[in-house]
């Protein structure tokens, strides 16, 4: 099992992908929620990077720290739990706490698939918090002719032990997707992708 001390693996959360991050820099306004359902609060702010809202969603599992940590170090898998996500590969480990991850967002047609490049920083706080900051570097490989690659993007990871033996899992996201999106797909995205990310990885941890 993976050991949050070791958080080199942990770093691998990145994203999360689907597109989207958080930056105390780029606040743009108080959060207001948007859809609570499966014990998952969705909340939405108006961003100011692009017509994608700013979207936060948080949760409690009957997990620990470390079982959030195995699931997400498993970056080969995002495909079977994380919204849309049709790819996910390493593409440089630079220290124990620092990598960049490639990932691809399926889009509805006539959308173009996104993709994206993460810059991911790992902290272990001393309360046993394990936090994963994602930033995007839309240069560091070439573009692909079949994709839109996502030009400005940042977000959060956060596994935090409560008191009642459960984790609090926070997934949060701001993100300009590039190109052409239809106010219906910016606006179902905005919640969607944070709340069905964490309503699959519920169902993988407390099985």
């Amino acid at each position: 099992m993976i050991s949050t001390k070791n958080i080199s693996i942990a770093v691998l959360m990145l994203f999360a992908f689907a597109l989207l991050g958080i930056s105390a820099s780029t606040n743009s306004g108080s959060w207001q929620l948007a859809k609570e359902k499966d014990a998952i609060k969705v909340f939405t702010r108006p961003s100011a990077l692009g017509s994608l809202k700013d979207s936060k969603g948080v949760m409690q599992i009957k997990a620990s720290v470390d079982d959030v940590i195995q699931l997400l170090s498993k970056f080969d898998n995002y495909t079977k739990w994380m919204y849309k996500c049709s790819e996910s590969k390493l593409l440089k480990r630079v220290s124990e706490t620092e990598y960049y991850v490639y990932t691809v967002t399926d889009a509805p047609w006539p959308v173009s698939d996104r993709d994206l490049i993460s810059k991911v920083n790992a902290e272990k706080k001393a309360d046993g918090t394990v936090s994963l900051k994602l930033t995007g570097v839309k240069d560091y490989i070439p573009v692909k002719p079949d994709k839109v690659r996502v030009p400005r993007f940042s977000g959060l990871w956060q596994a935090s032990p409560k008191s009642n033996g459960m984790v609090e899992v926070t997934y949060q996201l701001e993100s300009d997707p590039g190109g052409s999106l239809p106010d219906w797909v910016a606006n179902a995205t905005a919640t969607d992708i944070p709340y069905f990310t964490l309503y699959e990885m519920k169902k993988l941890l407390e099985k």
